[in-house]
């Protein structure tokens, strides 16, 4: 968006503030680009906010996918077309382990972690960690416009690959997929990409400028007529404010933080941050250290801080200056979910914290079959030796969390169905979750699908659509249905809401060999804990 201004050469005075509403110190050391210009009398500007977003594509990763009318696997008829392994699409957006993508003119969806993305880093310096999380060593960096491809999708972390080969994670924030795909309203007002000014009646040769700082990509002048044209490049788009001096014109660079105000409700925690030039963010959280961060590039805390918390969602807020930005780190006790009610540039940011689903709860997990009682055996594997991988992914999510749980077995030993149900019921569980792998007779390799096994209890039964929904997305395996039985000895037995799932058939060899992809179990062990906290949140 181009945005022409004439700037008067006389400086508006500021309206004073209120005596009840001291004027805030903002005397902050920004960024600054001096243009000298001896006797400088008048000066047009004309301002570019943003360039147009480049479009993001991704290449299908595996052998034949199917691109579907619906992010979901829930209905076959969803699938409008299958395509090979090697297809580049662009991607338009995205949805919880859904790709939104064009493909012959039609937006279609596919299982985001079937593409990979092909993207250019947008901050400086990003370290590729061996693992998903900070306390991993770094094993390559990605520098400012390099591009970098996104292999995969974990809780706040993505793999990727980059230009020199190596595999690693990086941090979501710092990647920001979802802003490369939004357009969103802006508050533009002094933000830019590009400012180029004309000097009015002004000789070149008498026209310098200080040394450029990192977030200034190029500064050029040239002569046209009678006056001379300086343009400054920025490496993004920033706020900025014009000033003159003895010299000529001051540029400053990036936003100051003025104000955090904490507010804390039960179930809820709100903070209100204020800027004098409205500012972009990114939001990341840290599952292993327990925090959730705002990182705010080229900005500047005016005021460092910590402030203390006395609730069960978080302990601590601080608010600290890094080399490029001004950073809020949120020490979190039992965090549910967060919403930010801010998107693109504003001078005001709203971060709102809400309770966990989980708080408090005992999750139980019980692994199907072991030890003497492997279950189906098929292709030369056992069915007790996918159940017990998966569950223990998801106990790690869990306690990652902070979250009790209980597991009925976490290693290869047997463990009989009466003793299953009385250690579940022994423990106070509130919800319990039993994970099998289903298998026919004959070992045909033509049944195919997920289903959730549900004693006929309402509560049940919605933990089961809940559970069946997230396996769906996960997996992307036929929907089978949620099915009641009074049959199934622990379903029956156990006193609180429960059900088994069946993620994939044994006898059929696509779906065994998914099931035993680490990639696969790690999503639907994710998938798991989303859709318990769905449960637990509308209870």
């Amino acid at each position: 968006m181009l945005e022409e201004k004439i700037v008067d050469t006389k400086p508006t005075p500021e309206e004073p503030p209120k005596p009840d509403e001291p004027k805030p110190n903002n005397n902050v050391d920004k960024s600054r680009l001096q243009i000298s210009v001896p006797n400088l009398k008048d000066y047009k500007l004309k301002s570019l906010f943003q360039e147009p977003q480049a479009p993001v594509y991704g290449v299908i990763s595996s052998a034949r996918v199917n691109l579907r009318t619906e992010p979901s696997t829930a209905d076959s008829k969803t699938v409008r077309v299958t395509v090979d392994g090697g297809t580049k699409l662009q991607v338009i957006g995205q949805s919880f382990g859904w790709y939104n993508v064009i493909y012959k003119n039609e937006e279609l969806w596919v299982a985001d972690w079937l593409l990979s993305l092909d993207l250019k880093m947008k901050r400086n310096n990003v370290n590729v960690r061996q693992g998903p999380g900070t306390t991993y060593a770094v094993v390559d960096m990605v520098m400012r416009d390099e591009h970098f491809k996104v292999l995969e999708r974990k809780p706040d972390w993505v793999k990727v690959k980059t230009k020199n080969g190596k595999e690693g994670f990086i941090a979501e924030w710092l990647v920001a997929i979802n802003d490369r795909l939004i357009e969103v309203e802006n508050d533009s007002q002094d933000v830019a990409k590009e400012l180029t000014f004309s000097l009015k009646n002004t000789n070149i040769n008498e026209v310098s400028f200080s040394d450029r700082t990192n977030i200034i990509k190029s500064v050029t002048k040239k002569a046209v007529g009678n006056d001379v044209e300086v343009k400054i490049n920025m490496a993004e788009a920033i706020a900025y404010n014009i000033s003159e001096n003895n010299e000529g014109l001051e540029i400053e660079f990036g936003a100051a933080l003025t104000d955090l105000q904490v507010s804390e409700n039960e179930g809820r925690v709100t903070l209100n941050l204020s800027f004098d030039k409205p500012t972009k963010f990114t939001v990341f959280q840290n599952l292993l250290e327990k925090k959730l961060v705002l990182d705010f590039p080229n900005s500047i805390a005016v005021k460092e801080q910590t402030k203390q918390l006395n609730n069960k969602i978080a302990s601590a807020v601080k608010l600290n200056n890094k080399p490029d930005s001004a950073v809020l780190e949120v020490s979190l006790n039992n965090l549910g979910s967060y919403k930010v009610n801010t998107a693109g540039f504003s001078k005001n940011v709203q971060l709102v914290l809400l309770n966990s689903s989980l708080s408090g709860k005992v999750i139980a997990l019980d692994a199907g079959h072991g030890g003497s009682r492997p279950g189906a055996y098929r292709g030369g594997i056992y069915e007790k030796e996918i159940t017990l991988p998966v569950a223990l992914k998801v106990q790690k999510i869990l306690t990652d969390k902070g979250i009790t749980v209980f597991m009925t077995r976490v290693n290869d030993k047997t463990v009989l169905l009466d003793e299953r149900v009385d250690l579940v019921n022994g423990c106070k569980a509130d919800l319990a979750v039993s994970i099998h792998v289903n298998d026919t007779r004959y070992g045909t390799g033509k049944a195919s699908g997920v289903e959730t096994w549900y004693y006929p209890k309402p509560e049940n039964e919605r933990l089961a659509q809940c559970l069946q929904t997230g396996l769906l997305s996960a997996t992307g395996f036929r929907n089978r249905g949620i099915k009641p039985s009074t049959r199934l000895r622990v379903t029956k037995n156990w006193k609180m809401p429960s059900a088994l799932m069946e993620i994939g058939f044994m006898d059929n060899d696509y779906e065994r060999n998914q099931l035993l992809n680490d990639k696969v179990q790690q999503k639907i062990a994710e998938n798991i804990v989303f859709s318990i906290e769905n449960f637990l949140r509308n209870e």
